[in-house]
């Protein structure tokens, strides 16, 4: 269960780096924070049924 939320929080660091990096256009980031974002929901989807599990 600690795994999925490491990943969730991995993933909202990468969110801030990817917003961070001015090597990267616009539409670029708006691709990755967009997959990123997508990343997390599943993930919080996965943490939610596996915490219903654990009651």
């Amino acid at each position: 269960c600690g795994t999925v939320q490491k990943a969730i929080h991995d993933a909202k660091e990468d969110i801030q780096r990817t917003m961070d990096d001015n090597t990267k256009t616009n539409a670029e980031k708006k691709r990755m924070i967009t997959e990123l974002v997508n990343e997390v929901e599943e993930l919080s989807t996965q943490l939610d049924h596996m915490q219903q599990y654990d009651r």
